[in-house]
């Protein structure tokens, strides 16, 4: 049976939310009324076109390089506290993959690299949440290399895509964050950048994804106000986007 596969990068338009959070704002943890929220969730899985058994699987995200299987009884079922019946929390990590067709993966961001990749031939997908902290740890590559294992260690057919976040134009870091982050640090004028699209670009190649089918937004969320939030511009009660990917059968 054939299958579609879908990624998607929301932005800060479209949605119900007002104030600091208009107004697609997608998390229920920085203090936006929950109602607004879960009707944007609605309407970005509207968007998705996702089935009556479809469903999105988040992780309570912490800046590390855990990984999460969202496959057979680990795929969301019910509801739980922190989601919405079909948006749910499945647990703590900044890395989700699976194989299940209409299972949609999603990581939240503000400034932070999320990076989607699919292998279509085996039907694997994957989101990742990638700051400065996951990028020192190691997020990508072990993204990588778990997609790598569950398609029996083919790469050949994998594609990624990195979207919006912050830039090395509005990202200045203490001399550790650069050394912890390494690719996509660069120094100017005796202080110290990071280009967080670059360091996440540099560690898929470097983890086995063909440069040439890694595909990259560019835009920097910092400088974007019309249409990223930015936790760096903004501080905490900045919103947050999504990077969501989806396989369906049919």
């Amino acid at each position: 049976m054939a299958s579609r596969l879908t990624w998607i990068f929301t932005t800060r338009t479209g949605g119900t939310s007002e104030g600091p959070f208009a107004s697609l704002n997608l998390s229920l943890s920085v203090g936006d009324d929950p109602q607004r929220v879960l009707e944007n969730r609605r309407r970005v899985m509207e968007q998705l076109q996702l089935g009556a058994d479809g469903s999105v699987a988040q992780a309570s995200q912490e800046h590390g390089h855990r990984l999460l299987w969202v496959e057979g009884e680990r795929c969301p079922r019910s509801p739980s506290p922190a989601g919405n019946g079909r948006w749910q929390v499945v647990g703590r990590g900044d890395g989700l993959l699976t194989c299940r067709p209409g299972q949609a993966l999603a990581v939240l961001v503000a400034d932070c690299a999320p990076v989607l990749l699919a292998h279509p031939q085996s039907g694997w997908v994957a989101a990742v949440h990638a700051g400065w902290r996951g990028l020192a740890a190691g997020i990508v590559e072990r993204a990588v290399q778990a997609l790598r294992q569950a398609c029996q260690g083919d790469l050949a057919g994998v594609s990624a895509w990195v979207g919006p976040c912050i830039r090395a134009c509005c990202y200045r870091v203490g001399a550790e964050v650069a050394r912890a982050v390494g690719a996509g640090a660069r120094r100017r004028g005796g202080q110290w950048f990071v280009d967080v699209m670059e360091a996440a670009v540099e560690r898929l190649a470097a983890a086995g994804v063909d440069p040439s089918r890694i595909w990259a937004d560019g835009r920097c969320t910092a400088c974007c106000e019309e249409l990223f939030f930015s936790y760096r511009r903004d501080g905490p009660r900045s919103g947050r986007m999504a990077g969501l990917i989806l396989r369906q059968e049919g």
